[in-house]
């Protein structure tokens, strides 16, 4: 059955592996996470040093770090942090995402050398906002934040599966409130992902960390 808030959209449970199913849209085939294949299995082999724009962005020469993501989408970014060897308390809002992401987690753990990193990850059904009213801050050491790239940039849904997600989530308007929210709050380092030529989120970065097809904004409170 369909979802009221998503009517576009329903979860076939019919195997171990929940698919996401998008209605009337035959381009989109029934997608599923599979932490295993595709490119999660190639962030694993492949792993992240310290080099990276996204480690450098982070602080990865602290050492180990609680990060607070703050849009969790398919959990990308998540995973490679957690390669970094950090834990992540990962929110997701939406329903059907959060449902196909717990699905995946549940049982992609039980994969020997995936458990480990599993252990770092606290994924949370809620909307971020409620979560950093609602929360002391310091105990996590950065906030990440990676709004869904305006349909307009040219990194804008690389793939299906960024597709999906902007058909679910949309262009989502209270990101500039989130990060007001936590530039005064105890956290003391917050990442933005931002499209490579694109605008602030706001106004007051400390410095920026570019990669090839997006740069990271840092603010540091």
């Amino acid at each position: 059955m369909a979802s009221k808030l998503s009517p576009d959209f329903y979860i076939d449970r019919t195997n171990e592996r929940w698919q996401l199913v998008v209605k009337n849209k035959p381009e989109f085939k029934p997608f599923s996470v599979n932490f295993h294949s595709g490119s999660y299995l190639n962030i694993y082999k492949k792993g992240l040093s310290k080099r990276d724009p996204l480690a450098k962005a982070i602080g990865a020469k602290s050492g180990t770090l609680k990060i607070l993501d703050l849009t969790a989408g398919w959990l990308k970014d998540t995973w490679m942090l957690l390669q970094l060897g950090h834990s992540v308390t990962a929110c997701e809002k939406n329903q059907l995402v959060y449902d196909i992401l717990s699905n995946a987690v549940s049982i992609d753990r039980n994969i020997k050398e995936y458990s480990n990193l599993f252990e770092h990850l606290n994924l949370v059904h809620q909307d971020s906002l409620t979560f950093i009213q609602s929360n002391d801050l310091s105990h996590w050491d950065v906030a990440y934040l990676d709004p869904m790239f305006p349909k307009n940039s040219k990194t804008a849904l690389a793939g299906k599966e960024m597709q999906i997600l902007q058909l679910l989530v949309g262009n989502e308007t209270e990101n500039q409130d989130i990060l007001t929210q936590l530039l005064q709050s105890s956290i003391k380092r917050i990442v933005v992902k931002r499209p490579l030529k694109g605008p602030e989120l706001l106004s007051g970065v400390n410095f920026k960390v570019e990669s090839k097809a997006s740069r990271f904004d840092v603010y540091l409170n």
